[in-house]
């Protein structure tokens, strides 16, 4: 998905050019198609399948734009979906054309935007920023729900492909609200929600059909073999369907079960891993119900999907996207924050302890101090730096406040080893020294502006430090610049900040390993560079990680392993060794075989960390307003060679998305199903 599609004229590419990297420096994707024009069919297949999936799109009017057949036709494709189509004006247009647009219902039902040679480029584009985040919630589910109801439609309606339980709720929800809303809904949208309930309504009536018959059978057999209640069980199912024999029920209970592994094993194709986990397990008892205990094809289509689920929790608090997640030392606290301007504290089973007041704007990072105090910092969009206590009672409270005034978004911050100080990067180039305690007798114990050391002055736009960290010393910050330089600053020692090495394009995130032996460094080309602390900061690995920019980096306990996360949804969170990284850009093989991907968030995935005390266990935040955690290795027992062994073995792993995570009448069924192996 993305969140802009541009049609233009490749007259105005010079613009569009500009237009698309401005997007993208303010963290807004755009799908531009840069090609010549192809007539083929794949061509326009995959214009249709952006334009589906952006969440706005953006005409750019020329005189040529508006005499382009591909442009016309880009247009009336998104008009058939009900896109949100925003036309920008570029170069002025004749009065014959502009009677052609007066009658264009698709161009004339919104208001112009003007970015002419002659208009301020910056006034526009913050306007065109404000218009296409204006209801992005609203948008956003609809490109969503259009893309997953094309793909029913392309899967020829398949029942397996509709929504089902809170998903399918959500988007009843968002239907009901969309009649005072843009864009509306399309008709395809509308069939494939009301398709969506009738055939759960239809599912869930038949599972309880079938539960209703286990318990009758329970209640009047009172004598006889096993066999005799399994019959009675069978037969009154066989009775609904007027079918006349044992063998017609039995039939009955495989293609009930054979439906359900069905929708199972669609949920894990989607990602959807915690609800392939709780569906799994409905159909495990739903087997014990039916006396189809013992079907192995069945058992090792559920087991297949169950062993391959790494996403453990899912946490859900946030009203908009959440920009950052920290674990405390001991791996018991998670706090997050993010756009809606609060922070969340958690503990590691999910539970919300506590939620901030709401701050004066989007909170950009949040992180726990390194050791045993519970104190985080938290910074903002308008340069507020906090520092945070959490309480015995596990409640959060403001300590401190950075008092000196700092131009633009701070966009990460960094306790040193003895939690005495906070190092702070900042969007105006400039990394800062908090003195938590006035050792110094000054609140700001030191800055450097980072362009006074830039090699590549000539490359700087006005981005600023991303992202920083402190060696296992602390006497020592590495921090990444705009220019795709990586610098070292030994701020005790009072010398310069130098240059160790170069990236492409701006450094995004800046992380030393646990034992201080290695500095990783990430750039917005999707590449990891490996750097050896202990050898003058020698290069000894490249990762080319993503496609996208790289949000987030973290090490391991053991530092064996290295997590990145990306803007790139379709394989936004991975996991490398570090040690088949090493030397292999020696060897012209560039790392570029993770030992693992993470799946499952909707959007980009902002910050990542592994749990300081479990080097399986990580959790991510994202732009879809989720916290996710993982356990990466396979926690499922490969001997596992019993249904009533998996079923105690998922119950076991889902316990605390079920207590905490997942609280809607699927969750509760599901939770009395495990309720023998978890308790409440």
């Amino acid at each position: 998905m993305s969140d802009v599609f541009i049609s233009y004229s490749r007259k105005d590419k010079e613009f569009v050019h500009k237009l698309n990297d401005t997007l993208k420096a303010r963290d807004r994707e755009s799908w531009v198609d840069w090609e010549k024009i192809r007539t083929a069919e794949d061509w326009w297949r995959k214009i249709q399948e952006a334009i589906a999936a952006a969440n706005t799109f953006v005409f750019v009017i020329t005189p040529d734009s508006i005499a382009s057949d591909i442009c016309r036709k880009e247009v009336d494709y998104a008009s058939s979906l009900n896109k949100r189509i925003m036309p920008i004006l570029r170069r002025e247009l004749t009065k014959d054309l502009l009677s052609t647009m007066n009658h264009d219902h698709a161009l004339r039902a919104y208001n112009w935007l003007y970015f002419q040679e002659s208009d301020d480029f910056d006034e526009a584009f913050g306007n065109l920023l404000l218009a296409i985040d204006s209801d992005y919630a609203h948008a956003d589910a609809h490109t969503r729900l259009l893309l997953k109801a094309i793909e029913w439609d392309g899967k020829l309606r398949k029942d397996g492909f509709l929504l089902k339980d809170d998903g399918l709720k959500e988007a009843e929800q968002w239907l009901a609200e969309s009649e005072s809303k843009e864009p509306k809904p399309t008709e395809l949208q509308v069939t494939f929600i009301e398709n969506s309930r009738k055939v759960e309504d239809a599912n869930l009536q038949a599972i309880q059909i079938l539960k209703d018959a286990k318990e009758k059978a329970a209640r009047q057999v009172k004598f006889g073999s096993a066999v005799l209640g399994v019959t009675l069980l069978l037969s009154v199912v066989a009775g609904i369907l007027t079918a006349k024999s044992m063998n017609d029920a039995n039939e009955y209970a495989k293609l009930v079960i054979d439906k359900s592994i069905d929708g199972v094993e669609q949920l894990s194709q989607n990602n959807q891993q915690l609800e392939a986990l709780t569906e799994s397990i409905k159909t495990l008892d739903l087997m014990r119900v039916l006396n189809q205990k013992n079907n192995q094809s069945n058992f090792d289509r559920l087991y297949a999907v169950i062993s391959k689920i790494q996403e453990q929790n899912r946490l859900q608090g946030h009203n908009d996207k959440v920009l950052g997640v920290s674990i405390n030392h001991d791996g018991k606290l998670i706090v997050s924050a993010g756009m809606d301007k609060t922070i969340l504290l958690w503990n590691v089973d999910g539970k919300l302890l506590d939620r901030s007041i709401q701050q004066t704007d989007s909170i950009s990072s949040i992180s726990f101090s390194r050791h045993h105090k519970n104190e985080l910092v938290s910074t903002s969009a308008d340069g507020i730096v906090k520092l945070w206590v959490v309480g015995n009672d596990n409640k959060l409270s403001v300590k401190a406040q950075f008092t000196e005034k700092i131009s633009g978004e701070v966009n990460d911050a960094k306790f040193n080893s003895d939690n005495t100080i906070i190092a702070l990067a900042s969007e105006d180039g400039t990394v800062r020294l908090w003195d938590l305690y006035k050792t110094s007798k000054r609140e700001q114990l030191d800055l450097v502006n980072a362009k006074n050391f830039s090699k590549n002055s000539d490359k700087i736009k006005g981005y600023g430090v991303y992202s920083l960290d402190f060696n296992s010393k602390s006497d020592i910050i590495a921090y990444g610049y705009e220019e795709g330089g990586v610098y070292i600053w030994n701020w005790k020692n009072k010398t310069k900040p130098y240059l160790i090495g170069q990236h492409n394009v701006l450094v995004s995130q800046i992380k030393y390993s646990l034992d201080g032996k290695i500095l990783a460094s990430a750039s917005n080309d999707g590449v990891i560079k490996l750097w050896d602390v202990s050898n003058n900061y020698k290069l000894i690995g490249i990762i080319k990680a993503h496609e996208k920019f790289i949000y987030g980096l973290s090490f391991d306990k053991d530092n064996s392993f290295i997590a990145s996360s990306s803007m790139d949804v379709s394989d936004s969170l991975k996991i490398w060794s570090i040690e088949k990284a090493k030397n292999s850009h020696l060897k012209d093989e560039i790392l570029k075989q993770s030992e693992t991907s993470l799946l499952g968030h909707k959007d980009r995935v902002n910050t990542i960390q592994f749990n300081p005390s479990n080097k399986y266990m990580l959790v991510s935040s994202s732009n879809d307003k989720t916290i996710r955690l993982w356990h990466w290795n396979n926690i499922i027992n490969s001997q596992s060679s019993s249904l009533d062994d998996l079923l105690a073995q998922s119950c076991i792993y889902s316990k605390s998305y079920l207590l905490f995570g997942v609280r809607n009448n699927l969750g509760m069924k599901v939770l009395d199903t495990c309720y023998n192996y978890i308790g409440r």
